[in-house]
């Protein structure tokens, strides 16, 4: 009987399994536009290019390069760098609407079913109420408590 669970046999799987994920991973993800930005390292993303000090010297070089609106990766998830008042006016100004939210927690919202903790609630029409809700259980607070 051969023994399929053998060493090369187990990491050559896991090699194809890997590439095949890192190989669909990075052509779906560029079904999005996304805005330009540094070229993002396998995995860690633009951890490495990431300014740890100095950042708005760093943003600002980028700005020169790659536009107003910069895209970096980091491990994953994306981050928009704006390096112009016109770009975060059209951005956050005047589409806000579609940019302010939380971002989704998949381990304490969904797996846990906490989807309807105030913190974790993505904002829209069932977030309103519970706002009310919670300031109404609050009790009203005096001038002088602030004193």
């Amino acid at each position: 009987m051969a023994n399929y669970l053998s060493l090369p046999y187990t990491v050559t799987g896991s090699l194809v399994v890997f590439s095949a994920y890192y190989i669909w991973r990075s052509y779906s993800s560029r079904r999005y536009k996304l805005p330009p930005g540094p070229r993002p390292d396998p995995i860690i993303g633009n951890l490495r290019q990431f300014p740890k000090g100095n950042q708005p010297e760093v943003f600002s070089e980028w700005g020169k390069e790659f536009g107003d609106v910069v895209y970096v990766q980091i491990f994953g998830r994306g981050v928009l760098v704006l390096n112009s008042i016109r770009a975060v006016n059209d951005l956050l100004e005047k589409r806000g609407s579609i940019y302010s939210d939380r971002p989704r927690q998949v381990a304490f919202g969904e797996l846990l079913g906490m989807e309807k903790v105030l913190s974790l609630m993505p904002y829209g029409e069932p977030f309103v109420p519970s706002t009310y809700d919670t300031r109404s259980a609050q009790p009203p607070q005096r001038a002088s408590d602030k004193a």
